[in-house]
């Protein structure tokens, strides 16, 4: 099971969801409520891609402490573990019921609904005192009383996933990306499922269903636009309400296509609609090079959201993976888009990428700078937690190794994101543990938790195509938890996991693809 996008660099099986930016609005995720972080990493790949889900729960040390694993064969979780379905695809934690515990969705793009292959499926298991629990766990798809359309094969339903409070309620609301839908006659066109958030859990009733033929929205469905394979949530209009991200990798532009594109939808008092609602990509004044769209740059292929100018609005980070710069195919791009009071406007505006003068490196083919971006408090500048911008960039080399991949990471000031002080860090990097492997995709997955309580998180990167053990299981996978030496991301401190980790569930496996989705 994957999805391909035409011209796309290829898509390792069973990430479809790896643009995770996509993962969580909740950038603390505390499914236990006891003041530490925790941290949920994806291993869509795992027992022939049936898929599995690691829990890490917080604590004062960095040592692999109190976890839990769930596949769709736990006792209490909906469905069977099937090859091919990829449990963990996609992972986002969120507060659906409104309790002091966060819960967890799992997207399953892979599932067989009604007899139909790859239709797609969503988890979700809620938090307690003692963690999450698979008693009570909500099964999600289009054959579900509330949602709108019905399985179809290919939908891949849940491979992109965000949470947000989109009506202000105080409890928050689960959108699901469904980028294999069609739309009319339009295969692959895309669309996003809201489930709403209530005392007793997320429900069908009032769900939402957003395509490009919602009303009012700027654009019209075509086949391959893959609307909804990236989301991300922020508030942009200051309001007590949060704004979804959609993001349209396959979208034509101007002829070019696969050019891209994102559209923002406002949280209002009765959730998310299409009035008001905006369209983003290259070649509108102030977005991108003075080019313009181009084929297949993938603008939109990974998104995320978060406040980088300081003024108390978030912004909006979008990938281009396949932007070419100077003639170099897919050395890829990120753009910054600032809010402007309403939902977000041109000024300020930025496009950042390994050209640009204080990022470490050189543009390059194939490398795909914003694969996936993050946006989080993992900087302590002068004792505050600030925002920096991630950018992973998994097909870059390392050292002498191919494809080991590596992640920037781009400070926050008040006039937006700022190259002085950027930071680069890969598997070569010394005192960061763990070894650059050629294919290792170190930067293909970003997430962030504050998992030993001290206000600040700590990046986390995937590489899941990393080969572990003696003799080597191709990409088994494994991630890596930066330290935060004196406020910001650091070698000191780093951890390296992998399922040969002493403490770690099972034990690494061909193609697990382990830490294929990670919460931030």
């Amino acid at each position: 099971m994957t999805l391909a996008i035409a011209g796309a660099a290829c898509v390792p099986p069973a990430i479809v969801g790896d643009s995770i930016a996509t993962a969580a609005a909740d950038a603390h995720p505390d499914f236990d409520n006891d003041g530490f972080a925790d941290l949920a990493a994806g291993a869509a790949g795992e027992g022939n891609a049936a898929g599995g889900v690691f829990v890490f729960y917080g604590a004062a040390t960095s040592t692999a402490g109190r976890q839990q694993y769930f596949t769709q064969d736990t006792a209490g979780i909906g469905g069977l573990a099937v090859p091919d379905d990829a449990f963990g695809a996609a992972v986002a934690a969120g507060n659906f019921n409104g309790d002091a515990f966060d819960d967890l969705a799992i997207g399953v793009p892979g599932d067989d609904i009604s007899g139909q292959t790859d239709a797609g499926a969503v988890h979700v298991l809620y938090g307690s005192v003692s963690g999450l629990t698979a008693n009570g766990s909500e099964w999600w798809h289009q054959d579900r009383a509330g949602i709108a359309g019905r399985p179809i094969a290919g939908d891949l339903f849940g491979t992109a996933l965000a949470t947000g409070d989109f009506d202000g309620d105080g409890r928050d609301e689960l959108a699901i990306g469904t980028p294999g839908e069609s739309t009319g006659s339009h295969r692959n066109a895309g669309s996003v499922t809201v489930l709403v958030g209530c005392s007793c859990g997320l429900t069908g009733a009032g769900s939402k269903l957003l395509t490009q033929d919602t009303p009012d929205v700027g654009s019209t469905p075509a086949d391959d636009d893959t609307f909804g394979f990236s989301l991300a949530v922020g508030r942009f209009g200051g309001d007590a309400r949060d704004d979804l991200v959609v993001g349209v990798p396959g979208e034509t532009v101007s002829a070019h296509p696969g050019a891209g594109g994102v559209h923002v939808f406002a949280g209002t008092p009765t959730g998310l609609t299409g009035n008001g609602s905006q369209l983003w990509h290259e070649g509108i004044l102030g977005i991108g090079a003075a080019n313009g769209p181009e084929d297949f740059d993938l603008f939109g292929w990974s998104v995320a959201a978060g406040d980088l100018n300081r003024d108390g609005k978030d912004d909006v980070a979008v990938g281009a993976p396949g932007e070419y710069r100077s003639g170099i195919p897919f050395a890829g791009s990120v753009f910054v888009i600032r809010a402007d009071g309403g939902l977000l406007g041109t000024d300020g505006a930025q496009m950042l990428h390994e050209d640009t003068t204080g990022i470490a490196g050189s543009s390059s083919p194939n490398q795909e700078f914003g694969h996936a971006v993050l946006i989080a408090a993992i900087r302590g500048d002068g004792g505050t937690p600030r925002n920096a911008l991630v950018v992973g960039v998994p097909y870059e080399n390392a050292g002498s190794a191919a494809e080991a991949g590596l992640v920037h990471v781009l400070p926050s000031s008040g006039s937006g994101v700022t190259a002085t002080g950027s930071q680069w860090f890969s598997l070569a990097t010394n005192g960061v543990p763990g070894a650059a492997t050629p294919g290792g995709w170190f930067g293909i997955t970003l997430g962030a938790s504050d998992t030993d309580g001290d206000g600040i998180a700590e990046l986390v990167v995937g590489s899941p195509g990393e080969d572990v053990g003696a003799p080597a299981k191709f990409a088994a996978g494994a991630l890596t938890r930066l330290g935060d030496a004196a406020g910001v991301p650091s070698a000191t401190g780093s951890v390296h996991w992998d399922q040969n980790t002493p403490g770690i569930f099972g034990s690494p496996g061909t193609t697990d693809f382990f830490a294929s989705a990670l919460t931030f």
